[in-house]
């Protein structure tokens, strides 16, 4: 069960810490993840980029947690209330029909969907089954050799589980141009 835990908190580790850093990736990227923090109504001006120096660095942070050993099931609580509170932030944006693009990797996704919404509670989920799976199981490290190698391969999993939440907007529309 632990490797199932270790696939978890590296797909959250890689969702958090790409969505962080591609706020802060360069001053274009920051004001235009500003921006979409105004076009949301949660700030003006500095406030917006201040808020978004600190949604980045939270995201960072959380990520941080979830691959210390001694903290990853903090780290799993902290990234599950996080996406708790971005799956509000776009429930409202949805409620309102605010036009505000969906800057959540950096990037132009457009305005919030619905699928932004079901994509975060995915999130959230696997979250707090992680956290709780952890309190129940407690994983230890692995002992043997074919142990650690299937943690390298969770690893690995993991990080792939990653990429379709990361470029979920590309996805959406490579999937809706070829059906």
């Amino acid at each position: 069960m632990w490797f199932v835990l270790v696939i978890v908190r590296l797909l959250l580790t890689g969702v958090l810490l790409v969505a962080g850093l591609s706020k802060v990736r360069s001053r274009q990227a920051l004001r235009e993840f500003a921006g979409s923090v105004q076009g949301l109504g949660l700030g003006r001006g500095r406030f917006a980029v201040a808020l978004g120096v600190t949604v980045a660095a939270v995201e960072v942070g959380v990520a941080t947690l979830l691959v210390t050993p001694t903290l990853n099931a903090v780290g799993l609580v902290a990234a599950g209330l996080l996406l708790l509170a971005f799956t509000a932030v776009v429930l409202r944006a949805l409620h309102r029909g605010s036009a505000a693009s969906c800057r959540c990797f950096g990037s132009s996704g457009g305005p919030f969907r619905r699928d932004h919404l079901w994509r975060n509670l995915l999130l959230v989920l696997l979250a707090f089954g992680a956290s709780a799976v952890t309190v129940v199981v407690a994983p230890g490290a692995p002992a043997s050799l074919d142990a650690w190698l299937l943690a390298a391969f969770a690893a690995v999993v993991g990080a792939g589980l990653a990429l379709p939440i990361i470029y979920w907007d590309d996805a959406r529309f490579l999937a809706g141009h070829f059906s």
